[in-house]
């Protein structure tokens, strides 16, 4: 397996708690090594704004979609969501909470790459 050089990271919260804490030190220790990150959360919030000032990319996605364990409402997001995603060629997913783990449990399924549940 080649070196992972782009990892997409899920968070279903766009507010600063604990684990968003440990996300921005771990994005920020990832793009010191030169590994790209981009971050899926709700639209508006601190942590949106602490990714945006470090450089990090954000995909915008609604908090209640990505929290929702529903499985025709999780098939339904990992279509509108992977377009979007797919731009950014990611080697891994990672989700930062099980209260946001549907979307790239499946996505991974479906797309057979790799991922960590943090």
């Amino acid at each position: 397996m080649p070196p992972i050089t782009r990892i997409a990271l899920f968070n279903p919260t766009a507010q600063i708690g604990g684990a968003e804490r440990n996300l921005l030190v771990m994005c920020q220790a990832l793009k010191d090594r030169g590994i790209a990150c981009i971050v899926v959360l709700p639209p508006k919030g601190t942590l949106v704004d602490a990714l945006q000032g470090m450089g990090i990319p954000t995909i915008s996605f609604p908090e209640t979609e990505l929290k929702s364990g529903q499985i025709l409402r999780v098939l339904w997001n990992c279509l509108r969501l992977w377009p979007r995603l797919r731009r950014f060629k990611p080697q891994l997913l990672h989700a930062n909470s099980i209260f946001g783990m549907y979307l790239p449990v499946i996505l991974v399924a479906v797309t057979r790459l790799p991922s960590v549940v943090h």
